[in-house]
C-alpha cells in the first residue's frame, strides 16, 4: 500500500503546531510576577510548548512512514502522548493556588481542547489504516 499525504494525515501535525503556538501566545498562563520571578504555571506552559512540538514531529514522522503496522503503531502512541499532554496542566505538574488564574482559566482548557482533538484525530487515521489494511 502506498502511503500518500494527504489533509487527515497531516492534520495532527497541524494541530501540534496551533497547541504550541496557542500556549505560547494568546492562551499563555500566567505572567511574571512583580519581583521578577515566574508562577509555578510557567513551567507547565513551557512543557505543554515543547510537548506540543514533539508530538508535532512525531505525527510528521507518522505521516512519512511507509510500513502500515508501523504506521499505525506511531499514531496510537501518538494518542497516548496526547493524553500525557492533557494530563499536564494541573493534574501531572502542578498550577498556581487559585483556580481563578489565567492558567486555569485559559491555558488549561485549551490545552485540554487541543489535546483531545490530536488524540482523535490520530486515533481515526489509525483506525482508517488498520480498515485499509483489511483490504
Amino acid at each position: 500500500m502506498k502511503n500518500k499525504l494527504s489533509f487527515l494525515n497531516i492534520l495532527p501535525v497541524a494541530l501540534g503546531l496551533i497547541l504550541s503556538a496557542g500556549t505560547a501566545t494568546l492562551f499563555r498562563a500566567c505572567g511574571m510576577k512583580e519581583g521578577g520571578t515566574w508562577m509555578k504555571c510557567h513551567t507547565v506552559q513551557e512543557a505543554v510548548i515543547i510537548a506540543g512540538l514533539s508530538a508535532a514531529l512525531w505525527f510528521l514522522i507518522a505521516a512519512l512512514i511507509r510500513h502500515p503496522v508501523i504506521r499505525v503503531l506511531f499514531y496510537i502512541l501518538g494518542v497516548v502522548g496526547c493524553a500525557v499532554i492533557f494530563l499536564l496542566p494541573g493534574t501531572a505538574m502542578p498550577m498556581c493556588m487559585l483556580q481563578t488564574m489565567r492558567c486555569y482559566t485559559i491555558m488549561q482548557p485549551y490545552v485540554r481542547m487541543m489535546a483531545a482533538a490530536t488524540a482523535i484525530t490520530s486515533a481515526v487515521i489509525a483506525v482508517n489504516e488498520v480498515k485499509a489494511q483489511r483490504r
